[in-house]
């Protein structure tokens, strides 16, 4: 049996009144606080794995930072080390039924999507689904809330440019893998970059970096049909080309860059491009990276999946 409301009940009798989510289970953890009317179980693998998540994200991107400082900042969600850690919210719903209908007044398109970052209410939305990358989804969306919450107030970044990197990184991260007890991230054989290596080898699409890095949020998202599919595909292209090329040699500039857009102050001071932070042209980066893809189908070309996902 299990106590709800002050009273001892049989676990089926509990699980059907949490079916409501006002009356859903909540799990806590360090970092976390999930709310999800799934199942109790569910709260705390799906916390878990959040936990595992938040750790590697920290821990992958620590040495990039300029200083400790800079690293504090960006991941204490602005609150004084005295403080008690800030919990990042995640609702996870039984079904995307209920998903559409909790979202649909506050994003009309929401039937789209598998899942959502809300940053006015700072919550990470979710839904279960029972498919083997619906994990990559969480991934995607808690990326976009640990970036986000990095500060103590919400601020809009990439309206008015970058956009690409703030959804380049968030799909870079749903490569994240757990294998034989470890945690990987980057494998190029994964669907985003294997259909960024596809656009750009197969269907000659580029938009040349220093066009792509002026497009703000509305202007990227408003892209015609499979445009806009394409420049996801070329974001997550580009973040892996940034972070492992070259023996990661642009992987600081990248995160200095994500880190600037996520500062408060950029009115004072404006984001430096990625030209300015890697001391290239923005016509070097982009033969630097048609190059980088070329070398990467020609040392996967016996490796490529034989039905990729769909992009």
């Amino acid at each position: 049996e299990r106590m709800f409301n002050g009273r001892w009940m049989s676990v089926q009798r509990e699980a059907s009144q949490r079916s409501d989510f006002d009356n859903a289970w909540e799990v806590e953890t360090e970092h976390f606080h999930v709310r999800t009317n799934v199942s109790l179980e569910m709260g705390v693998q799906i916390s878990r794995r959040m936990e595992d998540f938040h750790n590697f994200f920290l821990r992958e991107f620590t040495p990039f930072f300029n200083t400790p400082q800079q690293m504090q900042q960006l991941f204490t969600t602005g609150i004084r080390r005295s403080a008690p850690p800030r919990q990042f919210r995640v609702y996870y719903l039984s079904s995307k039924k209920e998903f559409v209908e909790m979202l649909q007044a506050r994003q009309p398109n929401i039937s789209m999507a598998n899942g959502l970052y809300m940053p006015n209410d700072r919550i990470a939305y979710f839904y279960f689904d029972d498919r083997p990358d619906a994990m990559e989804t969480l991934y995607h969306e808690v990326t976009h809330q640990l970036l986000g919450e990095s500060l103590s107030k919400t601020v809009p970044v990439g309206e008015n440019s970058d956009f690409w990197v703030i959804e380049g990184i968030a799909c870079y991260m749903e490569s994240l893998k757990r294998e034989n007890g470890k945690m990987t991230l980057g494998d190029p054989m994964y669907d985003r970059f294997y259909w960024a290596r596809n656009r750009y080898l197969r269907d000659n699409f580029y938009v040349p970096l220093a066009q792509f890095a002026a497009m703000g949020m509305r202007e990227f998202q408003h892209q015609p049909g499979e445009k806009l599919l394409w420049s996801y595909s070329q974001s997550s292209g580009l973040v892996h080309f940034f972070m492992h090329a070259e023996g990661g040699a642009y992987r600081d500039a990248l995160v200095t860059h994500l880190s600037e857009i996520y500062r408060p102050n950029r009115r004072i001071r404006p984001v430096p491009s990625l030209a300015e932070l890697t001391g290239l042209s923005f016509q070097q980066l982009d033969q630097k990276y048609g190059q980088y893809i070329r070398n990467q189908q020609k040392a996967l070309q016996n490796r490529q999946p034989l039905q990729p996902a769909s992009e």
